[in-house]
């Protein structure tokens, strides 16, 4: 019994073994995404991308369990208490993450994927840790993985894509900085049910005009570019669309 509540592993191996494990997770995450944006001659990704993003995602649980086992093996009662607790009042947000696993390993699902489940049918603009958010023609949805996976899911190549379209977008304050409306127009984008995901979005500040920047999008099959200045409109930016 000694045995057993003697601490294994102290506070500082814990730190520092844990920060090691953390660190290794970003390196390898940088990888995964400078070769999952590395495109050859602009239209194929790389055999080794898919890859890496499949190794990343049974990596990333793999490291929190390690975590978890050194955590516990401080001090195994106690922290195996609290550890159980936690996780029973996580349980919810740790089936999603489980079940998210599981539908991004066995599927690709990416920017270019259309996806039906239940009663939404729209593109997949984000996959976050826990669910999706898909944009639909009513706007954007949240379905988080646990209900995608109770009610399956289906994906498809998307609909034909239409045409680029440039618009002018000028920031509603100068005082704001060019980054932070960079991060404005990004989070709007991802509002925005007309955009064509098979390509991202691109700001640019290439407007000769100072806090204005240009944003060059593909948008979906009969979608016409004033639609997109009328919903900048309507968010309160002033934009017009240029001409190529």
């Amino acid at each position: 019994m000694e045995e057993i509540i003697r601490n294994p592993v102290s506070w500082f191996e814990f730190v520092s073994i844990s920060l090691l494990l953390i660190i290794f997770q970003q390196v390898v995450t940088f990888f995964s995404r400078y070769l999952r944006d590395f495109w050859i001659h602009g239209k194929t990704r790389i055999p080794a991308a898919e890859l890496s993003q499949k190794g990343l995602i049974i990596l990333e649980p793999v490291i929190f369990i390690c975590i978890l086992i050194l955590f516990i093996a401080i001090n195994p009662i106690i922290h195996a208490i609290v550890a159980f607790i936690l996780c029973g009042l996580m349980y919810q947000q740790i089936r999603d993450y489980q079940c998210g696993r599981i539908i991004l390993y066995s599927s690709t699902i990416m920017h270019d994927k259309k996806i039906n489940v239940g009663k939404y049918n729209g593109s997949v603009v984000k996959t976050g840790k826990l669910g999706l958010h898909i944009s639909t023609p009513e706007g954007v949805s949240y379905l988080n993985y646990s209900r995608i996976l109770a009610d399956g899911f289906t994906l498809s190549a998307g609909q034909e894509s239409g045409e680029y379209c440039y618009v002018l977008v000028k920031a509603k304050s100068s005082d704001t900085t060019i980054q932070e409306f960079k991060k404005q127009l990004n989070e709007i984008l991802v509002t925005l049910p007309y955009i064509d995901w098979k390509y991202k979005p691109k700001i640019s500040s290439n407007s000769q005009m100072e806090g204005e920047l240009e944003l060059k999008m593909l948008l979906h099959q009969n979608v016409a570019s004033e639609e997109v200045c009328r919903f900048l409109k309507e968010a309160g930016y002033h934009c017009v669309i240029k001409i190529i």
